[in-house]
């Protein structure tokens, strides 16, 4: 099996389920053409400071 990467698994759901709802978070509802885009802008984000495809990538996040 190929190593997927977030990004490849967005895109491929993208073309998919256009209309099917990927992420709820409270009151946020995005579909997955929309989660795809916020996937996308954070990618250029991070290789905007240096980040490049396979490298590791650690998130700290904090529930409500």
């Amino acid at each position: 099996m190929p190593d997927l990467s977030l990004s490849d698994i967005c895109s491929e759901h993208r073309r998919r389920y256009p209309t099917r709802l990927a992420v709820i978070d409270g009151s946020a509802r995005y579909t997955w053409p929309q989660f795809d885009d916020r996937v996308n802008q954070a990618a250029r984000l991070l290789a905007h400071h240096g980040v490049g495809r396979g490298d590791r990538v650690l998130c700290l996040a904090q529930g409500a």
